[in-house]
């Protein structure tokens, strides 16, 4: 149900999504699709990689999680500087992606490679 929040445009819906990531909750599915939810509903267009690049950049493996579901699921088109962010944000923070039970490399990959 949180997961289709977003595809709904339910914006009555942001607050509680917001609460939910700021607690960040480890290991926690829900967090993920609250995090994917939220940007969904917060972005400016399809390609607005701000809030994207921010749970990359600070939130823990879950949210982190919900932003690549966002660029992967969603077709978005990053430009060339928020790709290399991307990047960057990735050889810092590998300790928070690289789990054995998820790794989103294929899907930051999918994303990165549609803007050709």
């Amino acid at each position: 149900m949180i997961k289709a929040l977003g595809k709904l445009d339910c914006k009555a819906a942001i607050p509680y999504l917001k609460e939910i990531v700021d607690i960040n909750k480890d290991e926690d599915t829900i967090t993920s699709y609250a995090a994917l939810s939220y940007i969904r509903l917060t972005r400016n267009d399809v390609n607005d990689m701000t809030v994207i690049l921010d749970f990359l950049k600070n939130g823990n493996a879950m949210v982190f999680s919900g932003a690549v579901m966002a660029m992967a699921y969603d077709d978005v088109i990053p430009t060339e500087p928020e790709m290399k962010k991307v990047l960057e944000i990735l050889n810092k923070r590998k300790s928070v992606y690289d789990r054995p039970f998820s790794n989103p490399i294929q899907r930051i990959i999918s994303a990165m490679y549609k803007s050709n």
